[in-house]
């Protein structure tokens, strides 16, 4: 029996000890795969670009709901003084302290500290908005105009804040290439979910909201002040440029990375506007609301997956859905010009083509953040006024081009999807994820460094 039992206890043996040792090679290998995923996302870093973020759509709120309360305080004014105030175009003032902000809101948050700008920029936007609540009625229609253009230009200042914030805060190499809370802000700003509902022009509720914003902003920046003042936070290098000579403006007009981001932004223009309102009608509109929660899916499993399971280069990322976005838009002008759309497959065409945008943010629109993050502000308030600019000369500069050879529907499609084609191949060829020579600042790679070294002393087993 002894000796059975033995051979038996032998035999079955290495059996046993496989079956011991093969759950624990699984939990090792999830164990390892899931650390470096905490590793990239569940960290102080990416803590502020949330909060970050949040401080954005705090912004916005009160960027879209101040204009509505004055219109409806100032139509009850109208309507007991008889003062017609659609002769003053508000608007126009909203919109030109915006982009005429862009590039001293840059040059500042390049200059100084981008995360202390970002902070201050928040801060008095809010209690700015409270100021200007509690004032409105002694306020003209002309001064109600006059203070939207100041706070446009605040506006501009907190966006393009953020990314020198994000420059700061996130190190973007290949293990956090994508950022699923950026695509989120992306996809509620210009998906048009962020907009002020129609509250029966009741003056008090609008009043309320407003003020409720403003408050909200003003307990926001407390939490950002903690957040970059708290533990060893103290010891990063707060400044990214000694002062405005520094900064290498010829540099910008010659490096072939910059031109490629900065001809992408330039025809997108274009494309935002040919396929801006073909897809506005109530069918697209309630699928939209559906969609967006299934393309949400997406770009989470989209962003989690590669960090899971292999580390992708980012200039492959960047290339990837750029050249998709636009090759896909060369084949709708071309496959247009050639068949011939009827009305709904214009629609679905669109519908499709203002999805992918949400995706196109993988792409070039981050990708000034790998080429020169010590000039992130700078350049991204570059690029939104070359976007700007493309959008009011577009037409005018085709026309004057290719007026001689286009002369229909049709040799108008073929030009577009070549052009599209055109900027893709040119990205593909001199798109680039590594920081340039110009662009080069020891500051920067070691606030990142110090930020790795905080967040693994953060996660090292404690005793």
């Amino acid at each position: 029996m002894n000796i059975g039992d033995d051979e038996t206890n032998r035999w079955n043996s290495p059996s046993q000890f496989q079956l011991q040792e093969q759950p624990s090679r699984w939990f090792r290998f999830i164990d390892i795969y899931f650390a470096r995923l905490k590793t990239t996302y569940w960290n102080r870093g990416y803590a502020i670009v949330l909060l970050g973020l949040i401080g954005i759509i705090i912004s916005w709120i009160l960027f879209v709901l101040y204009p509505y309360t004055v219109l409806v305080y100032l139509k009850e004014q109208n309507k007991k003084n008889k003062i017609y105030t659609s002769n003053y175009n508000c608007s126009s003032y909203k919109m030109n302290g915006y982009f005429i902000g862009l590039i001293p809101g840059g040059v500042l948050a390049t200059v100084y500290p981008a995360y202390k700008i970002f902070g201050v920029s928040v801060f008095l936007f809010s209690i700015g908005h409270i100021i200007l609540l509690m004032s409105m009625k002694y306020l003209s229609a002309y001064m109600h105009c006059f203070t939207q253009f100041y706070i446009s230009m605040t506006m501009a200042t907190i966006i393009l804040s953020i990314h020198g914030t994000l420059a700061y805060s996130i190190p973007l190499k290949k293990q956090s290439i994508r950022h699923v809370p950026i695509i989120l802000c992306w996809m509620i700003f210009n998906g048009g979910h962020l907009s002020a509902p129609i509250l029966h022009e009741n003056i008090c509720i609008y009043y309320t909201s407003t003020l409720l914003f403003g408050v909200i902003g003003l307990l926001w920046y407390l939490f950002w002040l903690y957040a970059f003042n708290v533990g060893r936070r103290q010891s990063l290098n707060p400044r990214y440029s000694s002062n405005l000579p520094d900064i290498p403006w010829k540099s910008f007009y010659t490096s072939k990375p910059l031109l490629a981001i900065a001809l992408l932004y330039a025809c997108d223009a274009q494309l935002n506007q040919t396929i801006g309102n073909v897809y506005q009608n109530n069918e697209m509109s309630e699928l939209r609301k559906y969609t967006i929660i299934v393309l949400l899916v997406f770009i989470v499993l989209a962003e989690l997956i590669p960090e899971i399971t292999v580390s992708i280069p980012t200039v492959n990322v960047r290339k990837l859905w750029s050249c998709s976005y636009f090759s896909t838009m060369g084949i709708y002008y071309f496959l247009k010009a050639i068949l011939g759309y009827s009305l709904k497959a214009n629609k679905i065409w669109g519908y499709i083509l203002k999805e992918m945008k949400y995706l196109y943010i993988f792409g070039f629109y981050l990708n000034h953040l790998d080429i020169a993050p010590k000039y992130a502000s700078l350049l991204y308030s570059l690029l939104l006024t070359i976007n700007y600019i493309s959008k009011l000369l577009w037409d005018n500069v085709v026309n004057t081009l290719f007026s001689t050879w286009v002369r229909n529907e049709v040799e108008t499609g073929f030009m577009m999807g070549t052009i599209c084609f055109a900027v893709a191949v040119f990205y593909d060829i001199f798109a680039s994820a590594e920081v340039q020579p110009w662009a080069a600042d020891n500051s920067v790679a070691e606030n990142q460094q110090m930020m790795v070294e905080i967040n693994n002393f953060n996660n090292l087993p404690r005793t």
